[in-house]
């Protein structure tokens, strides 16, 4: 048997504090830690699939808790779902926390927990827009060398101090266009690296790390401990 310590505190801003300790005697816990980062469909899942042993108790306790409580169509939600209890596809806006045997159970059975987070990541679309930008860039680029070479065979084939001046002019602004279409594929990777960045970073900020903790007490038929003697 596992004593735990159960502590609530509700302040009320002008008005009173609300405060209880409970001790709940468990013959056995449980705890599950889950990741549930967004996918671009919305329907990222996750759960644990725990069926009980015939030789294990009822819960008794029931703890269920997230870095996150998005709320919003923006942001998303993520979804619980307790095995056949009512608690079906409803949002987690705050820890969900339930003790007592007899009132768990009389919610139904809870065998599976199952998470989704329907948040849409947004930035992906973006780093896609950067990568396209990029190669276009590159493309640009190569362009602009292939100019620039035809221009200096131009001038090297040049004859008579007006052609040549009319080459040499040519190829300064093929060089030109090359240290431009440099210029704008460094910005493009510029792009693409704080459009990662963004992704990465969109993907933490809005990724579930759930915590479940399952108290049980002893099954009904469990045989006693022995009698010390």
């Amino acid at each position: 048997m596992t004593s735990l310590k159960v502590q609530l505190n509700i302040q009320i801003p002008a008005g009173p504090t609300v405060q209880s300790t409970r001790t709940v005697v468990v013959d056995k816990y449980e705890s599950f830690n889950l990741s549930l980062p967004p996918n671009t469909d919305g329907d990222a899942s996750a759960g644990i699939d725990r069926m009980p042993k015939a030789s294990e108790g009822p819960i008794n306790l029931l703890l269920v808790q997230s870095n996150i409580y998005p709320k919003g169509a923006d942001a998303g939600d993520i979804k619980l779902t307790v095995g056949t209890t009512p608690i079906a596809d409803k949002p987690l806006h705050e820890p969900l926390f339930l003790s007592g045997a007899q009132v768990i159970s009389a919610l139904g059975e809870i065998a599976q927990i199952s998470f989704i987070n329907t948040y849409k990541p947004t930035k992906p679309a973006e780093k896609d827009a950067a990568a396209q930008k990029e190669t276009e860039a590159k493309a640009a680029l190569d362009t602009a060398k292939t100019g620039e070479a035809s221009a200096q065979q131009t001038l090297e084939q040049a004859e008579g101090a007006e052609a040549k001046a009319g080459a040499e002019e040519a190829l300064k602004q093929a060089t030109a266009k090359v240290a431009e279409a440099e210029e704008a594929l460094k910005q493009a990777t510029d792009g693409v690296t704080a459009a990662i960045a963004a992704v990465e970073k969109e993907i933490v900020e809005h990724t579930a790390q759930l915590s479940i903790l399952i108290g049980r007490e002893a099954a009904a038929d469990s045989p006693a401990p022995p009698a010390e003697g």
